[in-house]
């Protein structure tokens, strides 16, 4: 059965991204210049805006992954708008006022002070880092339309039937009781999914369906070690160990996004620290997770 993390790890990656760039942008604002070797490392300024930024920076990538996590519907997006006006309030706030308030909506951004929409629609008026803001942020609109229009709009139904073609060896049925994002029946040889496991995107989903469908393996197969596992208990713990494993290996066929996949890896962790199993986490980090989202 697909439980949620009980890690309760705070999302790491986009606070250091957030606050190396802000790092960067704070530098940039105390000196005018976006060449680090230019800036005047004597000056009390560049030093509080490099820090003044990095705070800023932290904290807004802080609540843009939070958002982004949540997996709503166009969560990308919304996480984008997020952070973007927590680091504009922020930046106001080190900068004594100096910079405008805005906020980002991913391909444009509408700035308060002024009133005024600006874009990638206006591209020979744009600074290259606007240029590369907008463009990121438009593939980040693009990905969220695209879930909307496959996945979110879709009916729990549908969704059913579209994850039963995908996997035509397995019968798939909706538990709207269950809290569990998914569980196997022996009984009736059926893969439940609940709202929790329905709810996210299409790759979390069908994750869920494989994490499941390995333990119909396990259980009709029972060829795996069971060397320290005395109880029932114990037993149910390694084979969601195996399961999350069957979902990290699948991560990048399925279309898990990172926080998904660091998502299972706590999951994963912590039942391998149950059972005091080994695993080597460093097969799994976000370099080998990109590589093979290229590769894929």
């Amino acid at each position: 059965m697909k439980y949620t993390d009980p890690s309760g790890e705070i999302i790491w990656v986009p606070i250091v991204i957030g606050a190396v760039i802000g790092t960067y942008m704070g530098g940039t604002l105390a000196n005018n210049d976006y060449n680090p070797a230019n800036w005047d490392y004597s000056s009390g300024k560049t030093w509080g805006y490099m820090a003044g930024g990095a705070i800023v920076g932290g904290i807004s990538g802080y609540f843009g992954g939070m958002i982004a996590a949540t997996e709503i519907p166009m969560s990308n997006t919304l996480g984008i708008m997020g952070a973007s006006l927590v680091n504009s309030v922020g930046t106001s706030i080190y900068t004594g006022g100096q910079t405008d308030i805005s906020i980002s909506f991913g391909v444009g951004s509408f700035n308060f002070n002024t009133g005024k929409f600006n874009g990638i629609w206006n591209w020979n008026n744009i600074s290259t880092m606007e240029k590369i803001g907008y463009s990121l942020g438009a593939i980040l609109n693009s990905i969220d339309l695209y879930r909307f229009a496959t996945w979110d709009v879709l009916s729990f139904e549908e969704k059913l039937a579209k994850l039963q073609k995908q996997y035509p060896n397995n019968n798939i049925s909706y538990d709207p009781s269950t809290t569990k994002e998914g569980f196997y029946n022996e009984n009736n040889k059926t893969i439940y999914l609940g709202k929790r496991g329905l709810n996210k995107n299409y790759g979390w989903a069908k994750s869920t369906v494989e994490h499941e469908y390995q333990h119909y393996l396990d259980y009709k197969n029972q060829d795996f070690d069971l060397t320290g596992i005395e109880d029932q208990r114990s037993y149910n713990i390694l084979l969601d160990e195996r399961a999350y494993l069957t979902e990290m290996n699948n991560a990048a066929k399925n279309g898990l996004s990172y926080t998904q996949y660091q998502d299972i890896i706590n999951r994963l962790t912590h039942n391998a620290t149950l059972l005091n199993h080994q695993i080597n986490m460093q097969s799994y980090s976000l370099k080998l997770w990109i590589l093979s989202i290229i590769k894929r």
